[in-house]
C-alpha cells in the first residue's frame, strides 16, 4: 500500500494532489497557486502547524474550485511554500486533507492507490 495521488484541474491547471487521510486540514504550494490563477486571502490570526516534519507559520489560505475526476469540487486550502516529493522526485502541489474528503464523500482505495469517487457528494441536504 502507498500513498493516493490524483489531479485536481483547477482553471485548466493540473494540481498534482496527496488524499492524506492523516491530514485534517487542505493545503497548496505558492506556485500551484500563481499557475491556477487563485487569488490569496489572510488570516486575521496565523496559525502553526506541524506538515512534513517542519512546523509552518499559517498566515494565508485561497479557495480552491476545480474538477476531480469530472466532479465539481470547491475546499478552503492554508498556502505553504512547499509539500516535498512523491516518491518519484515529482513535485507536491496541493494536500487534500481528512475533512474535505469526508465532506465530499471521498474515499481511499489503498490496494489499488487510487481516490475512490463511488460515494461523492453531488447534492448538500441541510437539516
Amino acid at each position: 500500500m502507498g500513498r493516493v495521488y490524483d489531479s485536481i484541474d483547477v482553471n485548466d491547471v493540473p494540481i498534482r494532489t496527496l488524499f492524506d487521510s492523516g491530514s485534517r486540514r487542505s493545503y497548496i504550494t505558492r506556485p500551484a497557486v500563481t499557475r491556477a490563477g487563485l487569488d490569496i486571502r489572510t488570516l486575521a490570526s496565523p496559525f502553526h502547524v506541524g506538515l512534513g516534519g517542519q512546523r509552518h507559520a499559517l498566515g494565508e489560505y485561497c479557495n480552491v474550485e476545480g474538477k476531480l475526476g469530472g466532479f465539481d469540487i470547491n475546499f478552503l486550502t492554508f498556502l505553504v511554500d512547499s509539500l516535498g516529493t512523491d516518491e518519484q522526485g515529482r513535485s507536491l502541489d496541493a494536500l487534500f486533507g481528512a475533512t474535505d474528503m469526508q465532506l465530499w464523500s471521498i474515499g481511499l482505495d489503498l490496494d489499488s492507490e487510487s481516490v475512490d469517487l463511488s460515494h461523492f457528494t453531488r447534492d448538500f441536504i441541510e437539516f
